[in-house]
């Protein structure tokens, strides 16, 4: 969440309650299925390209 703040200040303190844990459970569901699939390489372009979507 820090890049979140850092780019966005006023977004990201004032809709960090609200957004925070969707961005974050997001994130964690993208990270844990390239995990346990094993294809973190290939798919990593596209879990960048949500984190950027939801950034």
């Amino acid at each position: 969440m820090e890049i979140y703040i850092h780019v966005f200040p006023t977004r990201g303190f004032s809709f960090s309650p609200v957004s925070s844990p969707t961005f974050s459970g997001v994130c964690l569901f993208f990270v844990g299925m390239e995990m346990l699939s094993g294809s973190l390489g290939r798919a990593f372009p596209l879990f960048s390209f949500f984190f950027f979507f939801f950034l």
